[in-house]
C-alpha cells in the first residue's frame, strides 16, 4: 500500500472523528442559543474577532518573526484557522466558566470556518513558498468539505438533540468516540512519521501561539466584559485551537505530512496550559469564597 492510499485511508478516519466530535456538539445546542448571542453579543463578538482575525495575524506574526521554513510557518497557519475545539468546553466546565457561551463560540466559530479556514489557507500558500512544490488549495473543494464535516454535523445534532431529548444521554459517548478516532490516527501518523517531532522550532512556534494567544484574550476580554468568567471563557476559547481540524486538512486537502508537526507539538502544549489555566481560575473562585 502507497504513502498517498495510507494517507488517504487516515485521512476519512480522522474527517469521520471530526463529524461525530461536530455532531456531539450540535446535540448541546438550540436556536436559542444563537438568539441569546444576538441579545448580547460582546462576549461572543469578542470571542469571534479574536479566533478569526487575531489568531491568524499572531499566527503569521510568529511566522514572520521567527522566520520558520515555508513549510513550518504554512502548518501553523493551517492551525490558527480552526478555531474553538471541543476540548476547549471540557476545559471551560472545569474552570466553571459560562458552559453555554463556551458551546456556542466553539459552534459559531465552526459554522465560519468553512469560510475563513480556505481564505487563510490560500493565503498562506501563496505567502509562504514551498521550495519545489507547487500547491494550490481548491477554495470552493476546500469550502465544501469544511462544511460537510463541521457545519452539517452540527445542524443535525442541533435538529436531533431537539427531537430526541434522550440522545443528550449519548453526547460524552459519541463525543469520546469520535476524539479517540481522532487521536489515534494522529498517534499512528507520528509513529510512521516520528521524524515530525524533531523540529524545535515547530515546538516553540506552537508554544508561542499558544500562550500569547491566551494571555491576549485573558487581557482583552478582563479591559472590555464586566463578567471575570466570560473573560475566562474567552481565553480559553481563542486559546485553545481545534487540533482536530487542522489535522484533518492537512490530511485531506494539502497532504503534505510535514505541515502537521506545529499541530502535533500544539496537542500536548494546548491540554498543559489550558488545565493549568482552568485550576487557576477555579483556585481563584474557591478563595473568593472563603473570603
Amino acid at each position: 500500500m502507497s504513502e498517498a492510499q495510507v494517507a488517504e485511508i487516515v485521512g476519512n478516519i480522522a474527517t469521520f472523528g471530526l463529524m461525530l466530535i461536530m455532531f456531539s456538539m450540535g446535540i448541546m445546542l438550540r436556536v436559542r442559543d444563537f438568539i441569546n448571542v444576538v441579545k448580547k453579543p460582546a462576549a461572543s463578538l469578542l470571542g469571534l474577532v479574536g479566533q478569526i482575525l487575531l489568531l491568524p495575524i499572531m499566527a503569521f506574526g510568529i511566522c514572520y518573526l521567527m522566520e520558520l521554513p515555508a513549510v513550518l510557518a504554512i502548518g501553523l497557519m493551517v492551525l490558527s484557522a480552526c478555531p474553538g475545539g471541543p476540548t476547549s468546553n471540557a476545559i471551560s466546565m472545569i474552570a466553571g466558566g459560562d458552559i453555554a457561551l463556551s458551546i456556542t463560540l466553539t459552534a459559531l466559530s465552526g459554522l465560519f470556518a468553512f469560510i475563513t479556514a480556505p481564505l487563510v489557507m490560500s493565503f498562506s500558500l501563496n505567502y509562504f513558498q514551498i521550495p519545489g512544490a507547487q500547491l494550490e488549495l481548491p477554495f470552493i473543494q476546500t469550502s465544501a468539505r469544511i462544511f460537510f464535516t463541521t457545519v452539517v454535523p452540527v445542524c443535525l445534532g442541533m435538529y436531533l438533540g431537539g427531537r430526541f431529548p434522550n440522545l443528550e444521554g449519548y453526547r460524552q459517548t459519541i463525543f469520546r468516540s469520535g476524539f479517540g478516532l481522532v487521536i489515534t490516527t494522529s498517534l499512528l501518523l507520528l509513529i510512521a512519521r516520528s521524524e515530525l517531532l524533531g523540529s524545535v522550532q515547530a515546538m516553540f512556534a506552537a508554544l508561542l501561539l499558544n500562550v500569547s494567544m491566551m494571555g491576549l484574550a485573558y487581557l482583552i476580554g478582563s479591559l472590555l466584559l464586566k463578567q471575570e468568567k466570560q473573560a475566562g471563557i474567552i481565553t480559553v476559547e481563542v486559546g485553545l485551537q481545534n487540533v482536530s481540524l487542522a489535522i484533518v486538512i492537512v490530511l485531506t486537502t494539502l497532504e503534505v505530512f510535514e505541515m502537521l508537526a506545529p499541530t502535533l507539538f500544539y496537542l500536548p502544549i494546548a491540554y498543559v496550559t489550558g488545565f493549568g489555566f482552568a485550576y487557576l481560575m477555579r483556585k481563584r473562585d474557591r478563595r473568593a469564597v472563603e473570603a
